[in-house]
């Protein structure tokens, strides 16, 4: 893998239907990672936890229910190689039909402080 890169942090909407919504984060660190936090939360109107799978690196995975709130807060934790893609899917079913999938993200590790704005569904 080449070993010189730019710190990124970006998000796709994926899926943007009115039950089913789908978003893919993709991180990559510019230096090795002993420990990275991603964390965001997830628009309103989950009746159930969101699916959330990781590629490309060994991160562990929380999501919580705020009090009586429909959204949720999603927390990973791990470590990241330098310039090697993290992928992160996440899927869920909504009743909310307005256009934001998710509130501000950030990325946070050594020296690394990265932050995406609220996504909205293309």
């Amino acid at each position: 893998m080449d070993s010189t890169c730019e710190a990124s942090f970006t998000a796709d909407s994926v899926t943007c239907d009115s039950n089913s919504r789908t978003i893919v984060f993709t991180f990559v660190s510019d230096t090795d990672q002993d420990y990275v936090k991603i964390k965001g939360n997830l628009s309103k109107g989950l009746d159930e936890d969101a699916v959330i799978t990781v590629a490309g690196g060994d991160f562990d995975i929380d999501q919580k229910k705020p009090g009586n709130s429909t959204h949720r807060i999603i927390t990973l934790e791990g470590s990241a190689e330098a310039c090697v893609p993290i992928t992160i899917t996440i899927t869920w079913n909504t009743s909310n039909n307005g256009p934001y999938l998710t509130s501000a993200w950030t990325a946070h590790g050594d020296g690394l402080n990265l932050e995406l704005e609220p996504v909205e569904c293309e």
